[in-house]
């Protein structure tokens, strides 16, 4: 029964972790269709899309434990979507051919980018069989906390091994 709830713990700590930061980035998307489509507040929309994927960029970095080079295409990924969506909007929101066109083309860019961070996301979640039979996502910090005792394993001991960001290896 303890392996079904540290899994069940485990889950539902970074369901709300990934649900936070696609919180962040609806929020930002919103922004771009009101303040920038709607209102025409281009520096304002920018500014606060802005804000957002500082807030996303470090929700990453508080809740998972990743090397360096994973950080940082983590955030390239992260910003990538909202950034080529309002320079969508923009270009959109002008009414001329080309910026239809540069709309055209960057929109699908967005959503590619969207879905290429998801997809890093499982991969970064390390999730790992352990002692006992549970399933648990061990890239996310909040998962290693429910382990008092010390016993969950981020992966085995070698090369392989993750170092923290920020530490001498990333």
């Amino acid at each position: 029964a303890m392996q079904y709830w540290q899994a069940y713990d485990g889950f539902a700590r970074v369901a709300m972790s990934v649900g936070t930061n696609q919180l962040v980035a609806a929020l930002s998307y919103y922004v771009i269709g009101y303040v920038l489509i709607s209102n025409h507040a281009v520096i304002a929309a920018w500014l606060v899309v802005m804000l957002f994927m500082v807030v996303a960029a470090a929700l990453v970095r508080l809740d998972m434990s990743l090397t360096g080079p994973e950080y940082r295409a983590s955030v390239v990924l992260i910003i990538s979507g909202p950034c080529l969506t309002a320079v969508a909007a923009e270009e959109w929101s002008r009414k001329t051919a080309i910026g239809r066109e540069v709309a055209s083309v960057l929109a699908p860019m967005a959503y590619l980018a969207s879905a290429l961070w998801l997809t890093f996301l499982l991969y970064i979640s390390n999730v790992r069989e352990q002692r006992g039979g549970a399933m648990l996502p061990t890239g996310f910090r909040s998962v290693m906390y429910i382990d008092v005792f010390g016993w969950i394993q981020r992966s085995a001991p070698g090369p392989d091994a993750r170092a923290p960001a920020g530490s001498a290896g990333g």
